[in-house]
């Protein structure tokens, strides 16, 4: 699977990299958008919540649940585990 880099540090996954995302942490819909925009550069709860149509209270809920489901407790090692899950390389 090939990552785009758009600008560093920020990458665009594909469908199928989502895919195997859902699959490998049983994430729901919004859960696996969530790790989309994480890896966009959206890291701001705020943000996150504006671009999702929700509030920062539920954009939390979800961030918690994908953290559990990561076993992760922060946004970089989520990204980490989901670099790692995709067998991509990273410093």
């Amino acid at each position: 699977m090939q990552m785009t880099v758009l600008s560093d540090p920020v990458v665009k996954l594909s469908q199928e990299q989502l895919d195997t995302l859902r699959k490998a942490f049983r994430l729901s819909p919004r859960e696996t958008q969530i790790i989309a925009l994480l890896f966009s550069g959206i890291t701001d709860s705020a943000a996150l919540a504006r671009e999702m149509k929700l509030t920062v209270g539920s954009t939390k809920g979800i961030l918690s649940r994908v953290y559990a489901k990561g076993r992760v407790s922060d946004k970089t090692q989520l990204v980490l585990a989901c670099l790692d899950t995709l067998g991509a390389p990273y410093a």
